[in-house]
């Protein structure tokens, strides 16, 4: 593990650290298993990323989009959650010292694929795409009931999207905890931010219809309908919802159904 392999990795690494447009991961066998390692890269110039942090800071009141921030959150995040019991990869960086360092994490390998691919893929006889669809959300509203009465958006994911969960076996794995809203924040905000990202992601999985079916799978699944309603009125009174977000807002509203 520490062989030619991976120092080839620290030297390229340390050659392009300034300039990489994304992240970099690796599968790494260990004689307990494969584990991922995450090496978090700067996304921008210095510039862009000191304005960013700023509008990222003030205007959205999430963590910082620099490198070493996202680094920090992440791990902060995966023990946040996880201790709620909320399926995300575990942090296994203390297990591997030798294979992580500042801005390298060491995280638990996932076998699986990302719910918008296999969707997206149009396999899934219909049956099957629903019961896939009805589990995330269980997983989904589960974690924004959470939220709503912990009085925490550290549970609404900043960057919210159906590539951001991983089907593996029974377990649907939220991953990209990279940044994260301050405590303090409002909570149904943040959680509606969340959910016009996932909707979006959903609505490119098929065509109109399909949409329509798929949202009421998701609905049937989510444990509090209240809650999905008052979602749905959230996402359409976004700061600069627009058509785009109203039209999502009002799918959600008629997927969750009228107040029983």
């Amino acid at each position: 593990m520490t062989g030619p392999g991976h120092d080839w990795r620290a030297a390229v690494l340390a050659r392009e650290a300034g300039r990489l447009a994304g992240n970099r991961l690796w599968r790494l066998e260990t004689p307990g298993g494969p584990v991922l390692q995450k090496y978090y890269c700067q996304k921008a110039g210095p510039l862009r990323t000191a304005w960013r942090a700023a509008w990222t800071r003030w205007i959205r009141g999430a963590t910082s989009p620099r490198a070493v921030e996202r680094w920090r959150t992440e791990r902060e995040m995966l023990a946040l959650w996880g201790a709620a019991g909320i399926a995300v990869p575990r942090d296994r960086t203390a297990e591997f010292p030798h294979l992580a360092g500042e801005r390298v994490a060491i995280l638990e390998w996932i076998e699986g694929r990302d719910l918008a691919r296999l969707l997206a893929a149009g396999g899934l006889p219909r049956p099957e795409r629903d019961a896939v669809l009805c589990r995330f959300g269980a997983a989904w509203g589960g974690r924004q009931r959470l939220a709503m009465e912990r009085g925490d958006p550290r549970f609404a994911q900043v960057h919210g999207s159906l590539v951001h969960y991983l089907v593996s076996g029974e377990r649907m794995v939220c991953i990209d905890h990279e940044q994260a809203y301050f405590p303090g924040r409002p909570v149904l905000p943040a959680l509606a931010r969340e959910a016009a990202s996932c909707l979006r992601s959903l609505a490119k999985c098929g065509d109109p219809e399909t949409f329509r079916r798929d949202l009421a799978a998701v609905a049937a699944g989510h444990p509090d309908r209240a809650l999905l309603r008052s979602l749905a009125e959230a996402v359409s009174r976004l700061p600069f919802a627009g058509r785009g977000k109203r039209a999502l807002g009002a799918a959600l509203a008629e997927a969750a159904g009228s107040p029983s």
